[in-house]
């Protein structure tokens, strides 16, 4: 009896599946949906210009200004020069402004092209079309940043500029120099300086027979501090370590007057020195109305220009 009443229930089961199967069989061949797409992951982009990050603010945020001024102390209002344009350098040459500057819509793009100018035959009120310069002989991978230039005795001018690749190494900083006829078309000359560690943004007078070479050593802040290197002929220099002042820090600006040596450490800050590396700070500081940093004074006809970049920090 029992038996026949497993027989029942396995006839069911049986029945049942049967049953089912007829029901499910038309889905058996329908293609299974596809699944959804995963969407790519989105590119992340390359690095810029308006992506280099320095102080807080993008390349791209820097301007350059220039201001004049009776004595190096009290200044006009900054004029801009050029926009999304850092570390300026200006050279006088005649009744000519030039100003030289690191082109944040053209530079580190790997080919070297990275120093744009602009210059002004009217004392500042019109401004050339801004362009690049060009340097004959630049070795593969090097990008010319931090200009300072110096018109030579015989008319010429001499850029020096620092090699940006070696910041990110930290290790070894190079100073090169190169020559032109016209401020425009460059040819190098030669390596004229290494240095142990981050070391940038040089400026460089000529005091008597001596050449002085001021470079930025290390970061901003407590670190920060200003280097000297020396040379008899503008092109083999020898670092001579740190100068002795405690105030004046960061990015150098150096100027003749008076035949002692003016220094500008960004705006903040100016000594004068009859030696080149022990300075007396400046009791008069430089008026509030200038200000920025990377400052590159020059005398201009009865007085004097200083031009300059300012910040803007981003959020």
């Amino acid at each position: 009896k029992n038996l026949h009443k497993i027989i029942i229930v396995l006839s069911l089961l049986v029945l049942f599946g049967i049953g089912l199967w007829i029901y499910i069989c038309p889905l058996c061949n329908e293609p299974l949906p596809a699944p959804e797409p995963v969407p790519a992951p989105e590119p992340v982009p390359a690095p810029t210009p308006e992506s280099v990050n320095q102080g807080g603010s993008t390349l791209a945020d820097h301007n350059t200004y220039i201001a004049f001024s009776p004595d190096l102390v009290e200044f006009t209002d900054g004029q801009l020069v050029a926009e999304s344009a850092s570390v300026p350098a200006v050279l006088v040459n005649g009744d000519d402004i030039w100003v030289y500057f690191v082109d944040a819509l053209k530079a580190h793009q790997d080919d070297g092209n990275n120093l744009g100018y602009k210059f002004s035959s009217d004392g500042g009120e019109n401004w050339s079309e801004r362009a690049m310069i060009e340097i004959e002989g630049l070795e593969e991978g090097i990008e010319p940043v931090d200009p300072t230039l110096v018109l030579l005795e015989d008319g010429r001018i001499r850029l020096y500029y620092y090699d940006f690749p070696l910041m990110d190494r930290h290790d070894e900083s190079e100073i090169y120099a190169a020559i032109s006829e016209d401020g425009i078309h460059f040819k190098v000359e030669s390596k004229v300086l290494t240095l142990d560690g981050t070391k940038t943004d040089p400026s460089v007078v000529k005091l008597g027979d001596t050449w002085f070479m001021y470079y930025a050593a290390g970061s901003f802040g407590e670190n920060g501090g200003i280097g000297l290197a020396t040379s008899k002929d503008g092109l083999n220099f020898q670092d001579q370590g740190q100068i002795n002042s405690t105030e004046l820090i960061n990015i150098p600006g150096a100027i003749i007057v008076d035949e002692k040596i003016k220094l500008y450490s960004c705006l903040s800050a100016s000594g004068t020195s009859v030696d080149g590396i022990n300075f007396e700070t400046d009791s008069t500081r430089i008026s509030k109305n200038v200000v920025g940093c990377d400052p590159s004074p020059s005398q201009y006809k009865d007085g004097y220009i200083m031009v300059y970049k300012d910040f803007k920090v981003t959020p």
